[in-house]
């Protein structure tokens, strides 16, 4: 028999009846309401773009992969400074 709770003598507990257990049904519906609630904005990433600007940003290779900006020569007639990008591997 669990302390605290009165029953008539041949009847069992019900299943959930105690207080501990209510709050702990509660307190797992408001935070599973609080994630549904969250904005999921900040989880995806902007889109990478193709063309270097900085040493070490993200690009997008023509291949398909995700590559890093790197300094590289410039072509005969193009001011400094040129990136190129590279394979992260």
């Amino acid at each position: 028999m669990q302390r605290g709770v009165v029953s008539k003598p041949g009847s069992a507990p019900k299943p959930g009846g105690d207080r501990a257990s209510g709050r702990r049904r509660r307190s797992l519906a408001l935070a599973l309401f609080a994630l549904a609630a969250c904005d999921l904005g900040p989880v995806t990433e902007a889109p990478v773009p193709a063309e270097c600007t900085a040493i070490g940003a993200r690009c997008q290779r023509p291949d398909g992969p995700i590559g890093v900006c790197q300094m590289t020569n410039c072509a005969p007639g193009v001011a400094p400074p040129c990136y190129a990008c590279t394979p992260q591997h």
